[in-house]
């Protein structure tokens, strides 16, 4: 739950980092961009548990933690068949990396105490 909270809330935040300035676009233009922006969001969240969770989590949950993280991966890449190499890819892309250190700033804001429980709920999450 309070994975899902993180990602809700930087999507909010992200929202409004990414939008287009108005002249940019006509009034008679319907491009919605909402979607790529909450997905490359979700990715990086996603992601930036790979990079935080590892140190927080104690020895005994990390295998739990990789295999429900793989599931994740997969939630949000479903359409690659090897969601790591995909993540391998994706970080290298600017708007991504932009994305992340959003998340990032996110995740720190929120401390240890806080991250150490997100990470935990990923570890102890049923499938």
């Amino acid at each position: 739950m309070l994975t899902l909270s993180l990602i809700s809330a930087s999507s909010l935040f992200m929202a409004h980092a990414y939008a287009a300035p108005s002249k940019a676009i006509s009034s008679n233009d319907n491009i919605d961009v909402t979607q790529e922006e909450i997905y490359t969001d979700e990715i990086a969240t996603v992601y930036n548990l790979s990079l935080i969770c590892p140190a927080l989590l104690q020895k005994k949950d990390s295998e739990k933690f990789n295999k429900n993280y793989a599931i994740e991966l997969k939630k949000v890449l479903p359409n690659e068949k090897n969601p790591q190499e995909a993540i391998r890819r994706i970080s290298k892309q600017k708007d991504f990396k932009v994305s992340l250190k959003q998340i990032q700033a996110d995740a720190k804001q929120f401390g240890d105490k806080e991250n150490t429980k997100m990470c935990q709920e990923v570890a102890d999450y049923n499938y």
